[in-house]
């Protein structure tokens, strides 16, 4: 991806796309595709993937738009992004009965719950829905493209089967030992 970037050891970190006719410079994944690389690809420590994904954030005085991702739970760790507050997703948050949590931007926390530490656990309406607050990471890893918050992407069947839609991008980190 590149050194440049605020990630632990951004040189291990390697861009994942799949060719298609129609789009040569797409950088766009499909969901069945990052399941078949994250579990066969012995080359790659682990995958993940995101899409982005606009949340309607109901405040106490008025509502708006903030720029939201769902992501795998390797997600953080992939790219080395510790919370600077609470956890990141864990692989349970992604189970379709236990996906309502959110990850917020250091700005995010600091702009709407003017940085009160005691946020882990309260409850943020999202599209209507209620998340509950698990974490917060710095504001310089506010991938991809400027992101207020995150929320856990559940991979069931029907989405994991999937290979025809590409709506996600997908980054790996490089095992130990490997190069290019």
């Amino acid at each position: 991806i590149g050194p440049s970037l605020p990630f632990e050891a951004p040189e291990r970190l390697v861009y994942i796309r799949q060719h298609e006719r129609a789009c040569v410079e797409c950088d766009r994944m499909t969901s069945g595709n990052y399941v078949t690389i994250r579990d066969e690809a012995h080359t790659l420590k682990s995958v993940s993937l995101a899409g982005h994904w606009p949340y309607i954030h109901r405040g106490v005085e008025r509502s708006e738009l903030l720029t939201g991702a769902r992501v795998s739970s390797e997600f953080f760790r992939t790219l080395g992004i510790p919370p600077l507050l609470g956890r990141t997703l864990a692989p349970a948050d992604s189970e379709a009965s236990r996906n309502r949590v959110v990850v917020l931007n250091e700005e995010t926390w600091r702009s709407r719950f003017l940085a009160d530490p005691k946020v882990l656990g309260q409850e943020m309406i999202l599209d209507g829905a209620p998340y509950v607050i698990v974490g917060v990471v710095a504001v310089a890893h506010g991938y991809p493209d400027r992101t207020d918050l995150w929320t856990p992407l559940s991979m069931d069947a029907q989405r994991t089967a999937d290979r025809r839609l590409t709506d996600y991008f997908a980054v790996g980190r490089l095992s130990d030992g490997i190069s290019f």
